[in-house]
């Protein structure tokens, strides 16, 4: 659907909406808020006015996430139903709504039941839907006490994670955030223990109100907190094979007005992989080259975060967090190359590679809020800074051998040291949120980013009568600078006489400066341009059991800081890759239809989404074989991607403690690029996965987790990556009044978690690569809480 076209449909439903508030003043509002016996509020809870004479309903609306609402009904007597699953339903009879009326707060008390020896109390939705997100809890899976954030998003339905670690959903990239604020510090997900958090919210279709700048997607991990207060304190220690240890402290004091907290995880690990891959070149004669390969890396990760928040009155908050890690790998390799000419070993090569590689990282985040008008308007003040820096070095030593094995010379003895001497970033915002009356909202906002980096790459060889000399054609020096400035504006409201249909519509403009800098070249690469951006949602809950919701969103997406780079980095002799700087932002347009409808409470939920996304300018890593037989790996931009999916997701709960989780996908890929005579070519695949978990509570708190996944043959832009499947079993049992937890986990338990990639679409050559790494995995983890918060009222 064109932008235009979109736009003016926008502006007619906005018309028409607007029109909307002449009626306002016919009606009377009831608002409130549902909380539970903790004081906190209970999200999406559901709101029903009832008639008097055959309770039958006569509007009814849905509470947002702190549990507040406000809602326009015809003046009258009538009942007022307050519920929501987990707690006992309460309804208030005989109201008298001649004028506006707020409830204040009403508690919604908790609804135990007991099955013979198991107590179920009140719990979470396995999964919450509100418009234009979807949150998954996990915070009381088994498996949260032996993994980190990366392993749970492995179960998040069309989210999976490649090769290094990177995180891709609905097979593009994705924006992380952590409570709400985006991240782009590499590996953090694998930093931070699943035991701290709450759930994970997953943005698929986000509005203009979202400045993502990493991902078109938003995963966002929401960590544990709350208004309780006293003290907590936690320790965890977690043993497993292939040297893993790891030790994880937390702890935090509350009061009414002041909070302060942190922890620290300290994780030793060693990966094991090996793999192999097989290149022909196509030229003259027909050569080529099969290589093997396996390796080790030692790791040792540092994480420590701190907290403090204060507020002066129920309006405001002051709040700082500050995140940092260290580390440290020490990453070997053993290759052997055979070189084939014509169906003739010509060759062969050993090639060994040693390195270290060390790495610092630090985010803090200072937010300000303060509420207005009663709690109907906010503003929201917040500076983000954040600092990185690496030193990357390493040596390859390269023998050659002939083909009947005897050794013809050391063809290389490189040192590489690859260093970031400082990754600066800053980011500077504000937001208000303003309420129209009892059925509208405006957001707007303004941001500020800026990126400063510099990478220093020095190529050493070593030369028996001089020791190592610096190759000053290989060594570079790259610097980049970003800013950006983007504004947005978005309407919010709900239609008047059917408060069950609520919308949203956005724009967000936005100007980048991208300047990445090869320093001894003159050319200039600044690239800058304007961007404008609309988002639209509906939202219209059908019933109390049931929702209907359209998103539509534009987001533009820069090239990443080392896609830009123009200098070559040299792998080995056969390999080299190199950014473009000329490569162009990409225009992103996805369009989504969800309904999602769950059955006797939460015993069973089901939800089918449809969805359209199209990439202009599309950037992906492009490879070629040149006429040395070198493969260069680097970045361009093709015309176009597109995928037009289906995503299911459907858990069930047959009884108390059985719950059964499963997710499918099904989306047909496409690519258009060209090949080397600039000929169009278009390349269109069907992709498959699917998520499945199983869990079980036994008596006296033992329970246990099954997950099993499975990727179909996966498009790519100029090949296909095959199938692959793997399943995960966790045991947890609780002791001592549940302040012990032991887990034991076995990741990769069918020893089949192995990656193949195949490039096939290439003029001058063709390959096929396999990548395995430690299978059959188990981590042994014991979890103790040593003191838990109270309730203000708790003695």
């Amino acid at each position: 659907m064109k932008f235009f076209t979109i736009l003016k449909f926008g502006l007619v439903v906005f018309a028409l909406l607007v029109g909307n508030l002449s009626f306002s003043q016919s009606k009377i509002q009831l608002s409130g808020q549902t909380i539970d016996e903790e004081g906190l509020g209970v999200p999406f809870s559901n709101i029903a006015v009832l008639a008097l004479a055959d309770s039958s309903i006569v509007s009814g609306t849905v509470s947002d996430y702190d549990g507040n609402y406000r809602m326009t009904v015809p003046a009258g007597k009538y009942h007022i139903r307050l519920s929501y699953i987990g707690y006992k339903t309460m309804l208030l009879n005989n109201q008298d709504l001649s004028t506006d009326l707020n409830l204040g707060q009403v508690v919604l008390q908790s609804d135990v039941k007991r099955m013979e020896e198991v107590v179920i109390e009140s719990r979470k939705y396995d999964v919450e839907v509100r418009p234009g997100v979807k949150a998954f809890n996990v915070g009381a899976s088994p498996a949260s006490e032996s993994s980190n954030a990366l392993d749970m998003l492995q179960n998040i339905p069309s989210t999976s994670v490649g090769i290094d670690d990177e995180v891709s959903f609905r097979g593009r990239q994705v924006a992380i955030f952590i409570d709400g604020v985006e991240s782009d510090v590499a590996n953090i997900l694998e930093q931070i223990p699943a035991s701290e958090i709450e759930s994970i919210e997953v943005i698929s279709t986000p509005s203009a109100k979202y400045d993502v700048k990493n991902g078109e997607s938003v995963i966002n991990v929401v960590l544990k907190k709350g208004n309780r207060q006293g003290t907590f304190a936690n320790a965890a220690l977690g043993v497993g094979n292939d040297n893993y240890k790891r030790a994880n402290a937390n702890g935090k004091w509350r009061n009414n007005q002041f909070e302060i907290g942190g922890g620290t995880s300290q994780k030793w690990d060693s990966r094991l992989d090996n793999g192999d891959s097989y290149r022909t070149s196509y030229s003259e004669d027909t050569t080529q080259q099969d290589q093997y390969y396996a390796g080790r890396n030692d790791m040792y990760n540092q994480y420590y975060h701190f907290k403090t928040q204060y507020r002066m009155n129920e309006d405001n908050l002051i709040q700082l967090n500050a995140s940092s890690g260290i580390n440290n790998f020490n990453p070997e390799k053993e290759f052997d190359v055979e070189y084939t000419n014509d169906e003739v070993l010509d060759r062969t090569l050993d090639r060994s590679r040693k390195g270290e590689d060390q790495r610092h990282w630090f985010w803090g985040n200072f937010l300000f809020k303060q509420a207005f008008r009663e709690g109907k308007s906010e503003l929201r003040a917040r500076v983000k800074y954040g600092y990185s820096d690496k030193d990357d070095e390493f040596v390859f030593l390269d023998s050659t051998f002939n083909a009947d094995g005897s050794f013809r010379e050391v063809s290389r003895l490189d040192q590489i040291n690859d260093k970031m001497t400082g990754d600066i970033r800053q980011r500077y915002s504000v937001d208000y949120e303003h309420g129209l009356g009892d059925n509208y909202r405006v957001e707007i906002g303004a941001a500020y980013w800026l990126r400063n980096s510099e990478r220093i790459y020095d190529y050493s060889t070593y030369h028996e009568n001089n020791g190592w000399e610096k190759d000053t054609n290989r060594s570079n020096q790259y610097i980049y600078a970003e800013k950006v400035w983007t504004t947005y504006g978005q309407f919010n409201g709900t239609v008047v006489g059917l408060e069950s249909l609520s919308y949203s519509l956005g724009v967000r403009a936005e100007h980048t400066s991208l300047d990445p800098q090869a320093v001894g070249i003159e050319e200039s690469y600044l690239n800058q341009y304007w961007r404008l951006m609309p988002s639209i949602q509906l939202a219209y809950q059908m019933d109390e059991s049931q929702s209907l919701s359209f998103n539509y969103s534009t987001k533009n997406k820069a090239p990443n800081y080392y896609r830009l780079n123009p200098f070559v980095t040299y792998y080995s002799p056969t390999a080299i890759s190199y950014g473009n700087p000329y490569l162009k932002p990409q225009s992103i347009n996805a369009l989504e239809l969800s309904h999602d409808k769950t059955w006797n409470g939460d015993q069973v939920y089901l939800s089918n989404s449809v969805y359209y996304k199209q990439v202009k300018d599309a950037d992906i890593r492009y490879r070629f074989e040149d006429e040395n037989e070198i493969v260069n790996f680097t970045y361009t931009n093709v015309d176009a991607a597109a995928s037009l999916g289906w995503e299911l997701i459907a858990n069930f709960r047959p009884i108390e403690q059985l719950r059964i989780n499963t997710s499918m996908n099904l989306s047909n890929a496409a690519y258009t690029t060209y090949n080397s005579m600039q000929e169009q070519l278009r390349r269109r695949g069907t992709n498959f996965s699917s998520k499945s978990s199983l869990e079980y509570q036994l008596p006296m708190g033992f329970s246990t987790q099954l997950t099993m996944n499975y990727f179909s043959q996966q498009l790519t832009a100029q090949g296909y990556n095959e199938p692959y499947y793997f399943a995960d079993f966790v045991m947890r049992q609780k002791l001592l009044d549940d302040k012990l937890s032991v887990s034991m986990k076995f990741a990769d338990l069918l020893h089949s978690w192995e990656r193949n990639s195949v490039v096939d679409q290439s003029d001058t050559f063709a390959s096929a690569n396999t990548y395995q790494r430690n299978s059959v995995r188990y981590y042994l983890t014991l979890s103790y809480r040593f003191s838990k918060l109270k309730w203000a009222s708790d003695s």
